[in-house]
């Protein structure tokens, strides 16, 4: 019996309607107490995410995640099939680096893609999506603390860094 792949590109949204959205926010910089973290920074447009849930009219569930977590190191951005969304939990283990939320101002309905960027032949290293006339960008990288204590975005990186309409959602 051959068994259905888990994962899928992240092309396949094309024409899909999404009802819901919910990820993991990372830190940008993580500290030992929450006056610590930085969440935001002026110079960094993004929101940063380690995951992103998204629900589909249809009744399936999605998880777009930037890396496989396989020992490959392949970075790049792919869907992978959940039975649900499952509601968000405290992150006890890391609470000054992870945070679950949910989005419900983020742009709902049919999905078009404007833009697929790879990365080599394979790798997903950038989508854009237009959701109800509002763009929505996604891009495999993650934002690293420098020795100076100022941040740098690199991309084809684990996280997903996440804009809408341009600017840091």
């Amino acid at each position: 019996m051959k068994r259905e792949p888990t994962w899928v590109p992240v092309s396949a949204l094309a024409g899909c309607v999404v009802t819901r959205w919910q990820g993991t926010e990372m830190a940008l910089v993580a500290g030992e107490v929450a006056e610590d973290v930085r969440w935001e920074d002026p110079g960094i447009p993004f929101l940063q995410l380690i995951n992103l849930d998204l629900q589909l009219a249809n009744g399936q569930a999605f998880r777009l995640l930037s890396h496989l977590n396989d020992g490959t190191g392949f970075h790049g951005l792919y869907l992978m099939k959940l039975d649900a969304i499952q509601a968000p939990e405290p992150h006890e283990d890391a609470p000054f680096l992870f945070r679950d939320r949910q989005f419900p101002e983020w742009p709902a309905g049919e999905v078009e893609i404007t833009e697929l960027r790879h990365d080599g032949p394979n790798a997903t290293a950038e989508v854009r999506l237009l959701l109800s006339g509002n763009e929505l960008r996604l891009v495999a990288g993650e934002v690293h603390e420098q020795l100076d204590g100022s941040l740098r975005i690199i991309e084809c990186d684990e996280s997903i860094l996440v804009q809408l309409k341009g600017v840091r959602p």
